[in-house]
């Protein structure tokens, strides 16, 4: 038996000509983001635990690898997203106001798979603005991800639109949200997604007119004119809710003006809560 050729469930090895293939893709893309003005940044493999997961929810910790530091006797995270260090690096080594640009290319390790290939390896690439809270930056980071996928011969991607700041405002808004514990909306959130009415009632209860909205949230998906049902349906709801809606409609007819791709509205799609 040759040990040499095993490797750990779900670890892969590319070989030529994918390699190569691979390798000119990462140049190409990442020349796309040197010319849209972005800078690159190479994030290490593995950091301090607490610094990598520092604002991750509890989902990027079961997924990252975790050993102990010989050298420190500190824990020690293999990465299993880049998003997070691009935000640590920015953070220290910022020093005014100005809007950065950065953006990385480079594997992720994650401690189960998560998609249906089996793959525990993957090869991430991304672009972030930092210090611009303007929908002028929404726009061009979508853009410059339209162009990418473009480039790497996606030809109908799907683009879902939504805003974090829906749910949140309704959850702050539950009478009860003070009792709420940090697991609490976490699995809340988690059945928004799944589209659990019988989980979010399970949670909150439908006592009132909040609990209502969030258990209808999920049904508030479809083409831009999803925009004026999810007006009818969160009315009642804080009025900030309104204002998010807005900038989803306003950068949802930006994009479709300018690009043919199947856009659509999902008030609750987001990573992370």
């Amino acid at each position: 038996m040759n040990t040499y050729s095993n490797l750990p469930e779900g670890v892969e090895e590319l070989l030529y000509p994918q390699s190569r293939e691979f390798e000119l893709l990462r140049r190409k893309i990442l020349d796309t983001f040197h010319s849209w003005g972005f800078e690159y940044i190479e994030p290490p493999i593995i950091e301090y635990l607490d610094a990598l997961l520092v604002g991750n929810g509890k989902d990027l910790q079961l997924q990252t690898f975790q050993i102990v530091d010989q050298l420190s006797g500190k824990q020690i995270g293999v990465r299993a997203d880049l998003t997070s260090q691009a935000v640590r690096i920015d953070d220290h080594t910022s020093k005014d106001e100005r809007v950065r640009r950065l953006c990385y290319a480079g594997p992720v390790v994650y401690a189960n798979p998560i998609t249906d290939s089996g793959s525990r390896i993957q090869h991430k690439a991304g672009a972030e603005i930092f210090g611009s809270t303007s929908r002028e930056a929404d726009k061009e980071v979508i853009s410059l991800m339209l162009e990418t996928l473009a480039i790497a011969g996606i030809e109908k991607p799907v683009l879902l639109l939504g805003h974090v700041g829906v749910f949140h405002e309704l959850v702050s808004a539950l009478p009860r949200y003070s009792e709420l514990s940090a697991d609490k909306k976490r699995k809340l959130f988690q059945a928004i997604q799944r589209k659990s009415r019988t989980d979010i009632k399970t949670l909150i209860g439908t006592d009132g007119e909040v609990e209502e909205m969030l258990v209808n949230l999920p049904s508030l998906m479809g083409d831009v004119s999803v925009i004026s049902e999810a007006r009818k349906a969160l009315a009642k709801g804080p009025r900030r809710i309104h204002d998010f809606l807005d900038e989803i409609e306003e950068l949802a007819n930006a994009i479709a003006k300018k690009n043919s791709i199947d856009l659509k509205i999902c008030l609750l799609y987001t990573s992370d809560a």
